[in-house]
């Protein structure tokens, strides 16, 4: 038992990521956010259409609705062949984000998938912050 911990601890295990398990946190499915059209949807058809968003940032004008979740399972494997552990990853969180310009038409849309432990209105908040963000070495979103 102790040779097999100090296996683990010197790095001669490999965590081989298994099919990622996809769950719907709600009836929307990332299907129902293809009518989505830059400068041609307003706010009113989007939230008929899908329904009210699990977030409004008002000062981000922006609405989030989660769509999915996702598990990642990982298999732990000793010299790259012995299976000695399983366990599942931070899970994923597939959110829509869409974003409103002043005249509540939609300026910019998209799906995300964060990983974080807790799924709640903050991290929702910070998922579409970070959405807004202009990533390093991304093409900025069209308008």
């Amino acid at each position: 038992m102790v040779c097999l911990l100090c296996l683990l601890g010197s790095g001669c295990v490999w965590y081989a990521p298994l099919p990622t398990k996809h769950q719907s946190v709600s009836s929307r499915k990332t299907e129902d956010f293809e009518f989505l059209k830059w400068s041609q949807s307003l706010r009113n058809d989007v939230e008929a259409k899908l329904g009210a968003p699990d977030l409004f940032c008002s000062d981000l004008n922006v609405d989030v609705y989660a769509v999915q979740t996702n598990q990642r399972p990982k298999i732990q494997l000793l010299f790259c062949v012995i299976p000695v552990g399983f366990f599942y990853d931070y899970p994923g969180y597939e959110s829509a984000f869409i974003k409103f310009d002043n005249s509540n038409r939609v300026e910019r849309f998209g799906m995300e998938t964060e990983y974080y432990w807790t799924f709640n209105t903050n991290s929702l908040r910070k998922a579409a912050e970070d959405w807004l963000a202009p990533k390093q070495g991304k093409q900025p979103a069209r308008k």
